[in-house]
């Protein structure tokens, strides 16, 4: 029986250029990967209201503010299956920190969302080895927006 699941993977991004290399393990019985998704978003500790991702979606581009870079690849290939600019949408100053006047906070901290479901990239990886290597550089112009979150979303098949 194959069964469709998710795997997520955070980076923290903490200053501008920064560079990350790192290593996602997905279970021994991981098939195939089906989808990838990347999405942005400031550390919980920031009150900034930014909803920043990549992707194939359906937003205005004058709307982006490209935030980085990254690429991932699988351990046993030389080449990259996946590379896509990571891209902030909706970017809000913020108004806490220009006026001293603290937000309502009627969302509990959380991000509100609003046009299209991000929907993940669909791709066809027929997979041997279950370690994908990946590879994240920052390119924010803005710098009061540190630390962010990078979130990976990996969906794959298992069989069971």
């Amino acid at each position: 029986m194959i069964t469709e699941k998710e795997h997520i993977h955070i980076l923290t991004i903490k200053r501008g250029a920064e560079q990350q290399l790192f290593q996602i393990k997905l279970p021994k019985n991981a098939k195939k990967i089906t989808g990838i998704l990347i999405t942005a978003q400031p550390s919980n500790n920031q009150q900034s209201a930014n909803v920043p991702s990549s992707g194939p979606f359906n937003m205005p581009a004058t709307a982006a503010v490209k935030v980085g870079d990254i690429k991932l690849q699988l351990n046993n290939r030389k080449d990259i299956f996946y590379a896509e600019d990571v891209c902030a949408f909706e970017l809000l100053p913020n108004y806490e920190g220009l006026t001293g006047i603290q937000r309502a906070d009627f969302d509990d901290g959380s991000f509100g969302t609003r046009g299209n479901k991000l929907i993940p990239l669909k791709v066809e990886i027929e997979t041997k080895d279950t370690i994908i290597g990946g590879y994240y550089k920052d390119t924010m112009p803005v710098t009061n927006l540190f630390p962010y979150q990078l979130k990976i979303y990996i969906t794959y098949e298992i069989e069971e």
